[in-house]
């Protein structure tokens, strides 16, 4: 399989509506006479496909992008590709990197061949372009993500200078150097990431380097920014529960902060599965509340953290400070709410006991919360009801045309409007007639008090 051509497999397990980008890239590389292979998920994905532990319609039901490595000069290359596959194109210059997303849409991350080095553990590397395809796929993380296929003169050619077919075959995931995990820590969190995903075991003495690299701390040099990355692709993994476990048994999350070391306890597998289905069946609650699927997952993953450290914990995840919010109300809402359960009807009570808390933190309370008993099956129901419905409830009525009735500017206006609200949520004002009744008489009770107070010389202080 080393020396394979993958050429007539490219036509037969790419989906039809993207077969024409390869074709398009041979041109380039033809075009301008330098070698271009397609690297890490195309090839690794074609020869599980090969060994029979992948499926072709998966693979095709999954492809998105293509990534790929240029010997020469990857800008030019992407601009040129540009010119053959419309869309837009976003060009990293120092690192001579360039992202195309055409209009199938496809998105192609194209490289120059290059070195890397890591003169600072965990920071971005020194980068050395001019390399062969050969010597680029040195760099890369594992051998099973540096098999190459050739997409120019060789056109379908294999390439596995490292052994990743081997690997591959024997379903191992092992580094390419005994300093990789100190180099780029992030590899730690991608090599148990691609275990689950993939169904494979750490090699050896691979496993001895992460096991090594965790009590060593060589987390300390990544930056928050860096784990929130980390974070988001593991929260997008079909896969992502068993992922977080293996983070959390394997001591990494211990060694991101201490607040991390006992996340596993009170997970189950069910309600795992649970939020998914949940996650799955009301997308666009999410959508509207602008909060994606991976947060809320590390969100339910974190339950276990004390109250008290959660705040330092995210922040040393690198979640955004409004997100960390959105948290810690959660956590409040849930903590709270069974003391103030009995009084979330009717609907008016709920929404003022609700409104105190954020729309999002709602959200995140009603998607990590698993109730295990009918009162709390309720309350869940309850707090989704506020974010899909009550919440959005809102009077009729105008201000310009309550101040016509003869209400001035002032409390009484806010007044009035927030109990011609809570009498709509309440089902007792069916419509704006029904408000503009409500309103005359609430502002003819209004002016005759203010009238009675005049007389007496006090201040109605409306």
């Amino acid at each position: 399989m080393h020396t394979a051509n993958l050429a007539a497999m490219l036509d037969d397990c790419l989906p039809v509506g993207l077969r024409h980008v390869v074709y398009r890239i041979r041109d380039v590389a033809n075009t301008l006479g330098v070698r271009a292979a397609l690297v890490g998920g195309v090839p690794r994905e074609m020869a599980r496909i090969r060994l029979q532990q992948f499926t072709r319609e998966q693979f095709m039901a999954d492809l998105r992008d293509f990534d790929v490595v240029v010997e020469g000069d990857g800008v030019r290359f992407a601009y040129e590709l540009y010119r053959r596959l419309p869309g837009q194109i976003k060009v990293n210059q120092a690192f001579s990197t360039a992202t195309l997303v055409t209009e199938d849409p496809a998105e192609i991350d194209i490289a120059s061949a290059r070195r890397e080095d890591y003169p600072i553990p965990g920071q971005l590397p020194v980068v050395e372009p001019g390399v062969s395809i050969e010597s680029d796929l040195l760099r890369r993380d594992f051998s099973i993500n540096a098999v190459a296929i050739d997409v120019s003169e060789d056109f379908g050619r294999l390439i596995d200078s490292t052994g990743g077919i081997g690997d591959i075959k024997a379903r191992l995931v092992r580094t390419l150097s005994t300093g990789s995990f100190y180099d780029d820590p992030t590899r730690l969190f991608r090599a148990l990431r691609y275990t689950m995903r993939l169904g494979y075991d750490l090699e050896p003495t691979t496993k001895e380097q992460l096991l090594s690299a965790i009590i060593e701390g060589n987390m300390d040099f990544v930056s928050p920014e860096r784990v929130r990355y980390e974070l988001e692709c593991t929260g997008n993994e079909p896969r992502w529960a068993d992922i977080w476990q293996a983070l959390a048994f394997s001591g990494l999350m211990r060694s991101v902060h201490p607040a991390l070391e006992e996340l596993y306890s009170g997970w189950q597998a069910t309600d795992a599965r649970a939020l998914d289905i949940a996650i799955k069946n009301n997308a666009e609650v999410l959508e509207q509340e602008e909060i994606e699927p991976w947060l809320i997952r590390t969100a339910w993953a974190l339950g276990a953290v004390d109250s008290e450290q959660l705040e330092s914990a995210c922040q040393r995840l690198g979640i955004f400070a409004r997100q960390i919010r959105w948290l810690r109300q959660a956590r409040a809402l849930l903590r709270e709410a069974g003391d103030f359960a009995v009084h979330l009807q009717p609907p008016s009570l709920a929404t003022r006991l609700l409104q105190s808390y954020s729309r999002q933190a709602v959200t995140v309370a009603v998607f990590t919360m698993q109730p295990r008993s009918q009162e709390e099956a309720e309350l869940r129901k309850t707090l989704f009801r506020y974010i899909t419905d009550w919440s959005l409830v809102r009077s009729e009525l105008s201000s310009a045309e309550m101040m016509s009735m003869g209400l001035r500017p002032g409390r009484s206006l806010g007044e009035l409007r927030d109990r011609l609200r809570y009498l709509r949520l309440d089902g007792l004002l069916a419509d704006l007639d029904a408000e503009r009744d409500y309103a005359r008489r609430f502002i003819s009770d209004l002016l005759e008090e203010e009238d009675e107070s005049a007389e007496i010389g006090l201040d109605p202080g409306r």
